[in-house]
């Protein structure tokens, strides 16, 4: 066991590598959208079709950052670790519950913004409607767009997250390190409406990886999530009956699948992830929480919080009508 000062500066240290990751790419990210708007005005894209510039400005270099922030997290922590040879088979139910309880996830964190909506309202402010809005009509963009939200961007921020991220962290502790990668998960997006959604799905894909010792299930998981929530906004007009009555019957299918899928992985986990803390505890010394606040308490950490209040300050004041 290492001293508890020395792991924790370990610890700490290894957070700032975090943080730069999150940081630097949510500065590639605001500099990339006012670079593409440059780019736009020049008249590069003048023989290329709306919705495949909207597809080059808001999706292809989404998954651009997420390239270059698998690539410095590979500089800075290393390659994803190997799986172990001696890990134990994970109860294929526990991985089935684990990926349907993303989807109880994500309707927890819609049903958050119907209580901030609420309470907007009740203060006399509304919040504008923030569904997507895609360039319907052009095939190849709904395509491209398709495969991005729903393929490339799980694949590449589960590379990011759940392997680099977490794997690197997890010799630190495995309940640290599924609540460190959700939190960065979070801040990641820099979407204050989703920061309840967030980090619930980060904390189970997280136990996830860590059950399975791969981070295939929460691929899947996130995929699936994925082409759920936003297949229908982009490819049906959200004016339309049946883009209506599509959403029904997912939003119907969905809360019934995710929140009996939460339910049966809550059960079916409640004592495992006990006891993998409680081990935590004791091979290393230091709790659970003292990880998390050295990392937390991390100048850079400091920079992304205010960061992240200042976007949420100016969403907030975009979708306030």
């Amino acid at each position: 066991m290492k001293p508890k000062n020395h792991l924790l500066q370990e610890i700490s240290h290894t957070g700032v590598y975090l943080e730069i990751i999150v940081l630097v790419t949510a500065a590639f990210s605001n500099m990339g959208t006012v670079f593409m708007e440059m780019l736009e005005k020049t008249g590069i894209f003048d023989h290329i079709s709306s919705g495949m510039i909207y597809f080059y400005t808001n999706y292809f270099y989404t998954d651009l950052i997420d390239v270059i922030a698998i690539g410095i997290g590979i500089l800075l922590l290393g390659v994803i670790p190997k799986r172990k040879k001696d890990v134990e088979k994970t109860d294929k139910q526990f991985i089935v519950s684990g990926v349907f309880a993303v989807f109880g996830a994500s309707w927890i964190g819609l049903f958050c913004v119907q209580i901030l909506e609420k309470v907007f309202s009740m203060t006399g402010y509304e919040l504008s409607d923030h569904a997507l809005t895609m360039p319907q009509g052009q095939l190849l963009s709904l395509v491209m767009i398709s495969i991005s939200c729903v393929i490339t961007g799980p694949i590449l921020e589960e590379i990011l997250f759940r392997g680099i991220i977490l794997k690197n962290m997890e010799k630190y502790g495995k309940m640290s390190a599924v609540f460190i990668s959700a939190i960065c998960f979070t801040i990641f997006h820099f979407n204050f409406l989703q920061i309840v959604t967030t980090f619930l799905i980060g904390i189970l894909l997280g136990i996830l990886t860590i059950e399975t010792d791969s981070i295939k299930p929460a691929v899947i998981a996130h995929i699936l999530n994925n082409a759920a929530v936003l297949l229908p906004d982009i490819w049906l007009e959200s004016t339309t009956a049946t883009y209506h009555n599509v959403a029904a019957i997912l939003n119907i299918s969905t809360i019934i699948i995710g929140m009996i899928g939460a339910i049966f992985f809550i059960y079916k986990s409640r004592k495992r992830i006990c006891v993998i803390a409680k081990n935590e505890v004791m091979e290393t010394g230091v709790s659970v929480k003292s990880k998390i606040f050295y990392v937390l308490k991390n100048p850079v950490m400091i920079v992304l919080i205010v960061l992240y209040i200042i976007e949420a300050s100016y969403f907030l004041k975009q979708l306030i009508v």
